[in-house]
């Protein structure tokens, strides 16, 4: 006992155990952490993706969407593309709910070899759009891959560079809004859906 109150002295060989020790309870609650983290990873259960499950069916009731993108054509050659995504991409409502409005015109090119006799015009509020376009072949109609573009860009459905006007008339007539992106592309492909991207 010590002289000060009667309390047993500390001694130094006997150190205090192991889990009293503030660093040893961080990092054993640190590894549970973790082992529960790679645990459900590898299982594939995601919570985010739960909730983002969630989410897009709150948005189709709310709007009365039967899927994730609908297609709805409003007039001869315009057609509505209704749909909901989680997150929202920029310029999306903020329950997720997108629409981008489709018109198809003549495009800039004499010839179907050419690649650019029809213009599709896309409006929308997002920032960009992703589309699904189907090329006909030999009577069936096959996927092509998936075209990218910001809004006022204009690109053919092809791939490859910005399309650029060759002269004032183009330049007129084909110079898109702030709202507006355009696909070039000729009558063998066919629009199957578009829907908004970040």
């Amino acid at each position: 006992m010590s002289e000060e109150g009667n309390l047993p002295a500390v001694k130094p060989d006997h150190p205090r155990p192991y889990l009293e020790r503030p660093v040893a309870v961080v990092t054993l609650i640190g590894g549970v952490i973790g082992i529960c983290t790679f645990v459900l990873s590898v299982s594939g259960f995601s919570p985010n993706r739960k909730n983002a499950q969630e989410r897009i069916e709150v948005c189709k009731g709310a709007h009365g969407l039967s899927s994730s993108i609908t297609r709805v054509e409003t007039n001869p050659g315009q057609v509505l593309f209704s749909g909901c995504v989680w997150p929202p991409p920029f310029g999306a409502d903020s329950d997720g709910f997108t629409e981008i409005t489709v018109a198809s015109r003549n495009g800039p090119g004499q010839s179907e070899a050419e690649g650019l006799t029809v213009a599709d015009v896309f409006t929308t509020s997002c920032k960009a759009i992703e589309a699904n376009y189907r090329f006909s072949s030999q009577g069936s109609f096959v996927a092509d891959e998936p075209i990218r573009l910001a809004t006022g860009e204009i690109r053919r459905v092809e791939g490859g560079p910005i399309w650029m006007p060759r002269n004032a008339q183009e330049a007129a007539s084909f110079s898109p809004r702030r709202d507006e992106s355009v696909i070039l592309s000729n009558t063998r492909y066919e629009l199957a859906t578009v829907r908004c991207i970040d």
